[in-house]
This record gives structure tokens, sequence and C-alpha cells, in this order.
């Protein structure tokens, strides 16, 4: 076996392709440069770490793609990190918003949201009864479609919640938008 620290970075991210012991080297030397990063461009420590998390996760499910004629490994895992802090701002911009802060509330409030809070009814006309059709829905799609559009969660990260898989995380969210429309149906034909 190689001295791994002796290895010069192109020769180790062709190694790491095949040797998790080689990525774990290639981690070592740029973890504290990508947190460093992450944590200037968000002011937050926790972020910072959330961040360095996923960049490394996703370096090593693409380290496939990895071209070292477009610059240096260190400077691709910045390009990934800075995607990460701009999804995760999106992410935090949807989560945000009064509207989106209000549903949330009445969700998680279940029946006692009854009436909805004042800042989720303004000029949002019709949201009381798709708030109300959401709570007739069973637990597992009230959950689903809770995290993933008014928590705005990706696919993935709902499937992790509920221990499924993506697809079978889509397939869930069909059928709980499904049963959603059905009640919103009969909400209007009655």
């Amino acid at each position: 076996m190689h001295d791994l620290s002796e290895i010069g970075e192109r020769s180790l991210v062709d190694l790491a392709r095949r040797d998790r012991d080689a990525f774990a080297e290639l981690y070592r030397r740029n973890v504290q440069a990508v947190h460093a990063f992450a944590r200037r461009r968000t002011g937050a420590a926790a972020d910072a770490e959330d961040i360095t998390a996923v960049t490394f996760e996703r370096a090593l499910r693409s380290l496939h793609r990895f071209d070292p004629a477009r610059g240096s490994f260190v400077a691709w895992l910045y390009r990934i990190a800075t995607n990460e802090i701009i999804d995760q701002a999106r992410r935090r911009q949807r989560r945000n918003t009064p509207r989106n802060q209000a549903i949330l509330r009445a969700v998680v409030a279940g029946e006692e949201a009854d009436p909805p809070d004042a800042a989720f009814t303004a000029g949002t006309e019709g949201d009381g009864e798709l708030l109300a059709a959401l709570n007739t829905l069973n637990d597992r799609y009230n959950t689903v479609l809770s995290l993933r559009f008014i928590a705005g969660l990706e696919v993935a990260d709902v499937a992790a919640h509920l221990g499924i898989t993506a697809g079978n995380c889509a397939v869930l969210t069909h059928r709980a938008l499904a049963a959603l429309r059905r009640q919103l149906e009969k909400g209007q034909a009655s």
C-alpha cells in the first residue's frame, strides 16, 4: 500500500475513484478549506458543517465526473459547496416566507388551526380549504405533502425522513396529491 500523504492530487483523485482510503486522504487534505469557505459564506458554524458534509458526500458520488483539466480538486469542491450554499438559501427562503410559516404552523397544529392564522389567510383565498383538505388525509399522506411542499424538502430528504426510497417517496407523493385533489373536489361539490 502506498503512503497516500506522498501522492500528488491528480494521482490521488485517480486512485480515489477505486479506493476509499484515497478519498479519505482527499477529505483530510481539503476538509478545513471547504469548511472555512462555507463558514465565510454562511456566517454560521452549523450551516458550514452541513454544507461541508454534503459537499464531500456529493464529491464521493460524483468523483467519476471530476475533470482535472477544468481546475484543481479543491476548486471543484468549492463549486459543489457554492451550489449547496445556494440550494440551502433557496430552501430557507421558501420555508421562511410568512405564508409558508403560517401554513407550517397550521399543519403542525392540525385541527387546532381553526380558524386559520390571519397571516395565512391574508390574500390567499382557497388556502383554508386546502388546509382543511390536507387535514383529512391520513398521517402518511399529510406528512409527505407537508415535508415536500410546505417545508420545501427535496425528495431524497423526505424519503430519508420516512425511511423509504426516493422512488417510493415519489409514488407516495403522487398518491397523496391525488387524495388531496379528491378531498378538494368533495369540498367544492358540497
